[in-house]
């Protein structure tokens, strides 16, 4: 299996296990997925690793025995690009497998952290239920007391009721009994007025029978007093009789009127006591229910444990994979300025491979830029403090951020005339362009200096004069004092880059670096 398929099929997992991540997130799944993938890489990485180191001694050794040793040292050097670009890969797959394994990481942080909160609030969850739990036993047990206390109440209520009909009946009869007594009462009092006007008549007759009609007289007095005195008791008793009547009347009518207040009542307490009834089955329903609810809280409780303690063990064992793995991109790194410093000992100008023709153009294209700083230094167009000035001033109102130097415009006005012919020069040159130390570029390629449009994915590639580009390798192309650094690297669409960058002085000091980027052959 050749390096360029292992180390794609290294990427290819990597972008698969960060897709398929939320779908794996059960426990065991993702830590078998995860497991075999970093077993693979740093299996995969290791014999890479040691196949490549392999390869540059093997290759030196048998280049030595056939060939002549210009041709040799080419041979070395061609193949050591090829190693180069391998190791970059490599480099750049198992950088985006810890990018990958570190996002796991930080989920798996918050799949923990939201794990002990979900059981801190499952036992919330818990302990609430518990007392639902027991509120609605307690409102159960009222409900039955208060159902039998309502078919008492409603008991009762219907034996008043009964009693009110009887003492209605009672008092109908009573009043029918009133209107009688009042009937004989006329009676009574129409035949003392019929008696009294006898006795009056019977007076009349006893004055003319003179003497004879004395005695008479004296019975007639007695009869008409007798029926005044019927009569005064019959009027007495008539008021009596029609007081009694019309208290009666009254008495039926309120106990009437009772009998309907409590008929509605005694309706409104069936009505309660039926919905009592509803609210006891309710309430029991509802405790099963509860019940059931507590039950299932409690098993959620105890699988969110396992599953808290899951992802810890996860965790654990991600860390463990991860230290392995940085391993592994550290012994990649180490490959990597292996192989950087292979390049400086046996690219030279002279020797007829493509970095040797690209380190020529890089090596004038420094020494003309040196020139114009010490004869701007000279001129006085410069000084010796504003040419080294490592004060950056950003640029208001720019995105992404520019920053101005006291040397900016000059080298604006002068870099183009010394850059640009570099990339004539070579098709394969990407850029060609000045940087200082700390990865500040003043003015870049024409092509990568277009107008500000304010759109910043636009502007962030249209227009890169102005930049510090502080990436690891845009780092330490102006930061090094080798003859030269030949970097490697991938960039993020992909594509594999070699950087070649050489020192530039300034009157013996150290200023920056010439830095050119192209495509390998």
């Amino acid at each position: 299996m050749s390096t360029r398929y292992l180390v794609w099929i290294v990427a290819v997992a990597s972008a698969v296990g960060l897709v398929l991540l939320p779908l794996l997130f059960q426990e065991s799944v993702l830590m078998m997925f995860i497991n075999a993938m970093l077993m693979a890489l740093l299996l995969s990485s290791m014999f890479v690793l040691l196949r490549r180191q392999q390869q540059i001694q093997t290759s030196a050794a048998s280049a030595q025995d056939t060939q002549p040793l210009d041709d040799t040292l080419r041979y070395v050097t061609e193949n050591s690009g090829s190693n180069a670009i391998a190791t970059a890969e490599l480099s750049f797959a198992i950088s985006d497998l810890v990018k990958v394994i570190s996002a796991v990481n930080e989920r798996l942080d918050e799949s923990a952290a939201s794990a002990n909160q979900a059981q801190q609030q499952a036992e919330q969850i818990n302990l609430a239920t518990d007392s639902v739990a027991a509120t609605t036993e307690q409102t159960k047990t009222i409900s039955e007391r208060g159902k039998l206390s309502m078919q008492q109440l409603a008991n009762g209520i219907r034996k008043i009721v009964e009693q009110n009909r009887e003492a209605a009946a009672t008092l109908d009869e009573l009043q029918q009994t009133a209107d009688k007594i009042a009937k004989v009462t006329d009676v009574i009092e129409s035949i003392a007025e019929q008696t009294n006007l006898l006795a009056l008549n019977a007076s009349i007759e006893s004055a003319r029978a003179g003497e004879h009609g004395r005695g008479f007289a004296v019975v007639a007095d007695e009869v008409r007093t007798l029926a005044g005195r019927t009569g005064t008791a019959t009027v007495e008793v008539s008021e009596l009789v029609g007081s009694i009547r019309t208290r009666t009347s009254a008495a039926v009518t309120s106990i009437r009127q009772l009998a309907e207040d409590i008929s509605v009542q005694a309706a409104s307490s069936e009505q309660l006591s039926e919905q009592l009834q509803q609210l006891a089955e309710q309430s029991s329903d509802a405790s099963e229910k509860v019940a059931t609810m507590a039950s299932l809280s409690t098993n959620n409780r105890e699988l969110m444990q396992a599953n808290a303690d899951n992802v810890l063990h996860a965790l654990n064992d991600l860390s463990t994979r991860k230290q392995q793995l940085g391993q592994v991109e550290k012994q990649a790194k180490q490959l990597e300025q292996q192989s950087e410093q292979l390049f400086g000992l046996l690219v030279d100008e002279n020797d007829g491979t493509e970095h040797g023709e690209i380190f020529r153009l890089a090596r004038a294209a420094a020494d003309q830029i040196a020139v114009c700083f010490e004869n701007a230094l000279a001129r006085n167009e410069l000084t010796r403090e504003q040419l080294f000035d490592r004060n950056y001033q950003p640029v208001e109102g720019v995105s992404p951020a520019k920053y101005e130097t006291a040397y900016t415009a000059y080298l604006a006005q002068h870099l183009p005339p010394i850059q640009e012919p570099v990339l004539g020069q070579n098709s394969d040159l990407i850029y060609a362009i000045t940087t200082d130390p700390n990865g500040y570029v003043a003015r870049h390629n024409d092509r990568f200096n277009q107008p500000l449009t304010g759109d910043y994915e636009q502007d962030l590639v249209g227009n890169r004069s102005r930049r510090i580009f502080d990436d690891p390798t845009g780092s330490r192309c102006g930061a090094h004092t080798q003859k030269l650094l030949l970097q490697t690297y991938k960039r993020d669409t992909g594509e594999v880059m070699h950087d070649l960058s050489v020192p530039i002085y300034v009157e013996g000091k150290h200023w920056g670096g010439f830095r050119v980027g192209y495509r390998p052959a």
